[in-house]
């Protein structure tokens, strides 16, 4: 899920990159070698012994310049902001607020959402007008965000989800959805050709 979710979020050299969810370290080790120099690696954690232990393993594979943080990644890092990339490693329930507003134009988030009770997918997701757009959706299953923004572990309120029929969608698409979230208009594609996009 880790490689799944890492060529989802399309890294370069030079991208400054928000992770929410520290763990090991080691996908924070991976970001950075990608990013290279050039770029910034900032790793947040709710849970102090994760990051003091992530500072850790980072500093061992030889990958001190990545800034391992203890906060609610549920409010990003705005004074590091912007970011070119945000991944999350924890299930949410939308997308937020400040992960919104810390990305560029033109940015990349990939977040595990929950979007139906039981259905959780990774989307890499652009934002598109108003419309946060889905350039490739993976089936998942995370630990649930926690902090101010703590994943209830149910869908809140009753989902508003829209399938389109066969005719309305690409002939290579087999499945195409739009979720109205709290904050966010998510609009979902599934099948190949969407993540060729």
């Amino acid at each position: 899920m880790m490689a799944i979710m890492l060529a989802q979020l399309g890294l370069a050299p030079g991208h400054c990159v928000l992770e929410v969810g520290a763990g090991t370290g080691y996908n924070a080790a991976l970001i950075a070698h990608i990013v290279g120099p050039a770029g910034r690696v900032v790793s947040l954690d709710i849970d102090a012994e994760l990051v003091s232990a992530a500072q850790a393993h980072l500093a061992a594979a030889g990958h001190p310049e990545v800034e391992v943080r203890h906060a609610d990644g549920a409010l990003g890092a705005p004074d590091a902001a912007p970011f070119d990339r945000i991944i999350v490693t924890a299930g949410a329930w939308d997308l937020l607020p400040a992960w919104r507003a810390q990305l560029v134009p033109g940015g990349r988030i990939v977040v595990p959402v929950t979007v139906l009770p039981g259905l959780m997918l990774s989307l890499a997701l652009e934002q598109r007008g108003q419309v946060w757009r889905a350039v490739s959706a993976r089936p998942c299953g995370f630990v649930l965000l926690r902090g101010a923004e703590a994943h209830p572990g149910r869908s809140p309120g009753t989902p508003q989800i829209t399938l389109y029929p066969r005719d309305e969608r690409g002939a290579s698409t087999w499945a195409r959805a739009t979720a109205e979230k709290e904050w966010s208009r998510i609009e979902i594609d599934w099948g190949e050709p969407a993540e060729a996009r």
